[in-house]
């Protein structure tokens, strides 16, 4: 019986290539990247928020208040390029409505005979207050930022 010798070889260390960590990407694989739990839902809200201010105007009834001590803010935002104010209870042609402008100082009329009017191109950002009335049945006046289709009759 013969002995014989066997010798371990040594087999080449493989350093071409590391191991991919989490980051990297591997081919074939679909890169698309996770935001987190967190991320995700504030995308969604802005995009949800963002949607909501294009879709809809902001609408408001103003009371009546000689000393402009009740007033709305309203924001007018593209696509929105104008403001609509209209007299209540409607139809309510009779009697002329005054609503103020309170960082723009402007008085706008909604005028007799006219249930509404429309402020062709008003401040982007500005507090309105319904200020003056010659008829007392005119209990409110409705205010909403609008795209302005053109047509309407403009406030005085």
């Amino acid at each position: 019986m013969t002995l014989q010798t066997m010798t371990l070889q040594t087999l080449p260390i493989q350093t071409s290539q590391a191991q991919p960590t989490r980051t990297d990407l591997l081919p074939g694989a679909n890169h698309r990247r996770h935001l987190p739990p967190s991320r995700a839902r504030l995308a969604v809200a802005i995009a949800a928020a963002a949607l909501a201010a294009c879709t809809t105007s902001a609408t408001a009834q103003m009371a009546f208040s000689p000393a402009c001590t009740a007033f709305t803010a309203l924001a007018v935002a593209l696509p929105q390029n104008a403001i609509v104010l209209s007299k209540h209870p409607v139809p309510h042609p009779a009697g002329d409505a005054t609503v103020f402008s309170i960082n723009g100082l402007n008085n706008y009329v909604v005028p007799a005979g006219s249930n509404s009017c429309v402020i062709a191109a008003p401040d982007a950002n500005d507090v309105y207050c319904f200020q003056a009335r010659n008829d007392p049945t005119i209990t409110h006046v409705g205010i909403a930022a609008i795209v302005n289709p053109g047509g309407l009759t403009a406030c005085q």
